[in-house]
This record gives C-alpha cells, structure tokens and sequence, in this order.
C-alpha cells in the first residue's frame, strides 16, 4: 500500500467512495488515498513483514477517535514537512502539532443526472434520502416526524418540478408520531439505486456537480440526521464512510473543519446493537474546532 513505514493490520484507510477498510482487510486491484496529494491510487500488491519491534499508537481527535497505530518509521505530513512517526509522539513535540488536511477541489463540469438538474434542490433530496431514506417497489421513500411538513412540501415540490408521482401517509413503517413521504418514479428509483446501492455510499465524482449541490446534500443530510445547536451542528449515522465524504464536503464546500467521533453502542432495528458514530462541526469557518489549554494537557474544547 505504501513505502513510508508500516501500518498495524487493524488501523483504518480510506478507499474510493469513501469506504473505510482495515489494512488487513485491503486487496489488489482496490483504490486507496495516498497521503501525497489526496488523490487515489490502485492497490498492486500487498507487502506483509514480519515485525516485533515497538509500534506507535497515535490518536488523533475527531479523525476519528480510533488509535491509528504504525511502525516508528511510518511518515505524516505535518505543517509543509514529512516526519516520522517516532518525531511526531516525542514527548518534546507531540501535543499542539497539526495534522495536514487535504481539500477536495470543487468542479462544475456535470450539469445533471438522469436528466435533473444538479442544483441545490436535488443535492438536498439526495442528502435527506441518506440520512431517512429507502427504496422499494417504484418508489423512493422518507422516514420523517410529524412536525416535519417543511421538509414533506420541499419533496413534493421537488416531485412537482420532475412529474413524479407524490404522496404521503402517517405513520406508515415510521412508528406513531412519523410519516412516510414517497417520490413515485421508476427512472428516479433506478437512479437512487445506481448512484447509491444498498450502503448509501457517496461516489467522488459528486465534487464535480458544483458548490450549490453539495451544499443541498449537507443541508439534506443535517435536516434528517443532525442536531442543531447554538454555535455547532451534530449529524449521526452508522455508516463511518458517510460521516467522512459529509466532512470532506464540509471543507470543500464551506471552509469547515470537522471532527468525527465513535459513540457507545446503542440498540438499532431488530434490537442488534449497533456502534453510532458522529460528525460534529461549528456552523461557520471562523469558529476554531480545535483548541488545547498548554497547562492542562488532557483538556480540548470550541
């Protein structure tokens, strides 16, 4: 996978569409992001070396909260410069390095799909499906509240636009105080399906639908999944993928850094416990994310 040192078989990559593999898990032929430049590359062999010296563990918060642990070797960009992994947890220069974060570049070459325009209204459909949303029979469906008529008359107005069969009904599969709204469309479930699959996964070529699409998709997605409070929003989800393309739009987009953080287990469909995982961001750029009191070392707050 890469020259600079190497990773434990169970740290973490992020492949394309934004799915996370454990090393272990990574095979030829997959595409991995390099740390050079953000950009993918395919995966041709796997080197595997038998190792019993010391390895590092380092954690970096909200990227997400799980240990990312390497052979003292191993290299990280900080600031303009690679260091290794050894110079990076030395007690002299450990707390208060940052952490170089690539950015996404933005393009506006594809002006729709399946024949919609690719504005912020289709972005925001798109971010709410992946947040409430399913699909069955030749409809897309939404999982909302009650209270939410807002969001049940921008999806029929949406509906409206494109000539899609519209309705809703109370309660339906959402349980007593929900509704479930439905786009009736063939074309558009088999779109749903095509861009999406079963995990909802995110495809990379999003970033070349323009700034006012992937704005629609974040606001979509916080308006399904997110809590809202007075300086930062919350967004939820089980899908750790998600969390990670939502966060690099978030700096694409807006200038935002965000930060990614594992969650307890809690009981989900058919009482499985499943592990939770949040995004969470300050509604503008100016906002510091991250902060660390020198005189108190385990202390970091907005």
């Amino acid at each position: 996978v890469g020259t600079a040192g190497c990773l434990h078989p169970d740290s973490s990559v992020l492949m394309e569409g934004g799915i996370i593999k454990k090393v272990k898990d990574v095979l030829p032929g997959d595409k991995i992001y390099r740390g050079q430049g953000r950009g993918l590359q395919e995966v041709k062999h796997l080197i595997v070396h038998p190792y019993e010296g010391r390895m590092l563990k380092m954690t970096v918060r909200g990227n997400p909260t799980e240990p990312i642990i390497v052979t003292p070797e191993h290299k990280f960009k900080i600031h303009k410069r690679w260091v290794s992994a050894k110079q990076i947890v030395s007690p002299s220069n450990s707390r208060g390095d940052k952490v170089c974060f690539p950015i996404k570049p933005l393009r506006n070459t594809i002006r729709d799909i399946g024949g919609i325009r690719t504005d912020y209204e289709l972005g925001w459909v798109f971010g709410l499906y992946m947040a409430e949303g399913w699909y069955g029979g030749a409809y897309v469906s939404f999982g909302l509240n009650l209270n939410e008529t807002e969001y049940r008359d921008k999806l029929g107005s949406f509906a409206s636009r494109n000539n899609f069969t519209f309705r809703w009904r109370q309660h339906g599969g959402v349980g007593e105080k929900g509704m479930e709204v439905s786009l009736g469309s063939m074309a558009f479930l088999k779109l749903v399906e095509g861009i999406f699959g079963k995990e909802k996964k995110i495809p990379d070529w999003f970033w070349d639908c323009g700034r006012d699409f992937l704005d629609g998709v974040i606001d979509g997605y916080v308006a399904g999944d997110g809590s809202e409070q007075e300086e930062r929003t919350k967004v939820s989800s089980v899908r750790p993928h998600l969390l990670y393309q939502l966060r690099d739009m978030l700096l694409s987009v807006r200038g935002i850094y965000s930060g990614i953080y594992k969650l307890k287990p809690r009981e989900g469909f058919g009482g499985v416990q499943q592990t939770q995982w949040e995004l969470d961001f300050p509604l503008t750029k100016g906002i510091k994310f991250h902060k660390c009191k020198k005189n108190r070392r385990s202390k970091q707050f907005y």
